[in-house]
């Protein structure tokens, strides 16, 4: 519809800062031919290079930026750096419903900079409704299965099933 998109990632867990293994350029043809588009690719997340990339962006042109995990900031939840990238856009998405709970800079706290234009996107949206019609008005006998490297993450929503549920697994 003649907008722009700035795509905002991570990858794995770099321990100190750009590594190749973890760069995201690596995707960035696999990207182009799934969206049809060429995707432009900018060599840090934040500075005058994503900056310029990101403002000379045309109807329809995609921009990936490179890693988030990068910076520690990143995980920190760290408002400045929240702030940076949120100058790269007008609108805020996020469509990353396996993160949207952790207080990441791109996650969480990037959402402050946007009051009138953040949104969640599809995959969101669908993940979002599927958990409500499980929890609302499950077919029984209902069993949930629990799964992740972290479950200290996960103790408050399995206190929450623990009465909804006939079997949870873990």
């Amino acid at each position: 519809d003649g907008g722009s998109v700035v795509l905002m990632s991570h990858l794995g867990r770099p321990k100190d800062g750009p590594t190749d293994k973890y760069s995201l350029k690596h995707i960035v043809a696999h990207l182009s031919q799934v969206l049809g588009v060429d995707v432009q690719f900018a060599g840090d997340c934040i500075g005058e290079e994503a900056l310029t990339k990101a403002a000379n962006l045309k109807g329809g042109e995609v921009l990936l930026l490179e890693n988030l995990r990068f910076y520690k900031e990143e995980e920190k939840g760290d408002k400045d750096f929240a702030e940076k990238l949120a100058q790269l856009g007008d609108v805020y998405v996020n469509d990353a419903f396996g993160t949207a709970h952790r207080a990441h800079a791109s996650t969480a706290v990037i959402a402050q900079f946007f009051p009138e234009a953040k949104y969640f996107g599809y995959l969101m949206g669908a993940e979002l409704s599927n958990a409500e019609k499980v929890l609302n008005n499950p077919e029984r006998p209902f069993t949930a299965i629990m799964g992740g490297a972290k479950v200290s993450d996960k103790i408050q929503l399995i206190e929450a099933l623990l009465d909804k549920v006939d079997n949870l697994i873990i």
